[in-house]
């Protein structure tokens, strides 16, 4: 079948970008596999389809998530590279992670081995006590917006297309309101409070890492999870009682006993 997006797509970027295939598919965009020719390198390409280019509101959340992203520089971020338009397409350009989402794996193997969880929520928390500290709230953390690098093994964070500044910007959200996936919602967030902060994509990580709790109970190991456990419990906690001035720290709070859970030995402590 005729992939009609794609054809526009290769006549929008013209000779700048070989688009190759389509590699993933949203509530909200398509992301197609291309090479950069000039720089000679892998790349991503995400673009609003034309028939939701014309809801001024999607396409301020698509451009959002662009601009939010370039923003932020840590290895744990998908960068984005540039933003354009032509052809009637809206569609930007970012970093190729030769992998899977979080959710994909899930799917696939509902149980991760201990270590390997412990990785992807060190990565993730470290990646948002970031973001948070540059005043960039996710507000949809969930394995659909985790990339799983095959390389290297280390968890991205994606998909930044509801961020808001914490500092707040109002443009996407509205008092009353839930915008996330209700599933991984924080309390404050699933009741649409405006004011949601860095511990609200905290709560999020907390829900995937209790998930992944449950689906370890029972295990011989049971023991050495529940170590684990225990001080990212305590971390959670001291984010929950944060001033609203150390509200940022939340993610780095986090990050910390999470980082030290790589030891199992030290979670013990």
């Amino acid at each position: 079948m005729t992939d009609h997006l794609l054809d526009r797509l290769v006549v929008a970027v013209g000779t700048q970008y070989l688009v190759d295939a389509e590699i993933g598919r949203g509530g909200m965009a398509v992301v197609y596999r291309a090479r950069d020719i000039r720089l000679n390198r892998r790349v991503a390409i995400k673009v609003l389809p034309p028939e939701l280019a014309f809801n001024v509101d999607v396409r301020e959340r698509f451009l959002r998530e662009a601009q939010t992203s370039a923003q932020l520089a840590h290895p744990g971020i998908v960068p984005i590279y540039t933003v354009d338009e032509a052809e009637g397409l809206v569609f930007f350009v970012m970093a190729l992670v030769d992998g899977e989402t979080l959710g994909e794996r899930l799917k696939r193997e509902p149980r991760l081995p201990v270590g390997q969880v412990r990785t992807i929520l060190t990565d993730v928390a470290d990646a948002l006590g970031y973001a948070h500290a540059q005043g960039v709230v996710h507000r949809d953390i969930k394995p659909d917006n985790i990339m799983l690098d095959r390389a290297s093994g280390r968890a991205v964070v994606t998909d930044f297309g509801i961020a808001r500044a914490a500092a707040g910007d109002s443009r996407l959200t509205v008092t009353g309101v839930a915008i996330g996936t209700p599933a991984y919602m924080s309390p404050e967030q699933a009741l649409g409070e405006r004011e949601v902060d860095g511990r609200s994509d905290i709560y999020s990580l907390g829900i995937i890492a209790a998930i992944q709790g449950v689906e370890h109970a029972g295990d011989a190991g049971e023991a050495r999870v529940g170590d684990a456990a225990a001080p990212r419990a305590a971390a959670s906690r001291r984010a929950g009682r944060a001033r609203e001035r150390d509200r940022a720290r939340a993610g780095q709070e986090a990050g910390g006993p999470l980082a030290g859970c790589h030891g199992v030995p030290r979670c013990a402590q």
